[in-house]
Order: structure tokens, then sequence, then C-alpha cells
């Protein structure tokens, strides 16, 4: 997939990724994130990966036990203003999505709130 991307010169990709289909998808995005604008994600993540530094793993667990819950708006709002640090909109996304209740993400409602924001 990296080599068709380079062999194409793609450049500024939306990327959606479901299942394993999501798991090659950030693999490629993990090696050439300057070619893609955003990235949305379903039912799909990377592997655990043992050599991750110890003080790395417990900064995700710091975040998921101590920060707030972000309601769907606010949530939608870290996705789209926090792209200096593309990790921790996935955080907020992410805490959103082990927390709420019965959430149902959608792709569609965050960018509804947007809609409505403007």
């Amino acid at each position: 997939m990296g080599q068709w991307l380079e062999a194409n010169d793609l450049k500024n990709l939306n990327f959606f990724g479901q299942d394993w289909g999501g798991l090659i998808g950030l693999r490629v995005i993990a090696d050439q994130p300057e070619r893609f604008d955003r990235v949305i994600i379903s039912n799909t993540g990377l592997p655990y990966r043992p050599d991750v530094p110890q003080e790395i793993v417990q900064k995700v667990k710091d975040f998921r036990d101590n920060a707030k819950t972000p309601t769907l708006p606010e949530m939608a709002k870290k996705l789209r203003t926090t792209d200096k640090d593309q990790g921790l909109s996935f955080a907020y996304w992410q805490k959103y999505c082990w927390e709420t209740k019965g959430h149902t993400y959608r792709v569609h409602d965050v960018f509804y709130v947007r809609a409505k924001e403007k």
C-alpha cells in the first residue's frame, strides 16, 4: 500500500478504515502521515506493542482515569481543534467512546455539531 501511495504521489487524503482494513491502513498512515489530512476509523486499531515505554502507557492510563469525559459537542470540538497533537484528539475520542453509555459515534454527528456552531 505504501509503495502504491508513493508511486501515485497521493496527498491530502481522507482515510476511513474498518476492521482489518483499518489495521492495514493505520500502519500506512503511521509510516506516511504527511499524505493524510483526516483519519476516521471504526471497529479497528493497532496491536499493542510491548516495547512502548512504560511512561507513555502510564500517561494513557492516567488520561483514561482522570480526564473529564467529553460530551459529543466537546469531543467534536477536540477532534477539530487539537491539530498540533493528533494523539490527544484521538484520546478524547477514545474517552468519549469508553465512557458514554450506549453511545453511537457517527461521523455525521460530529459534522452536524460543527455546522450548527457556525
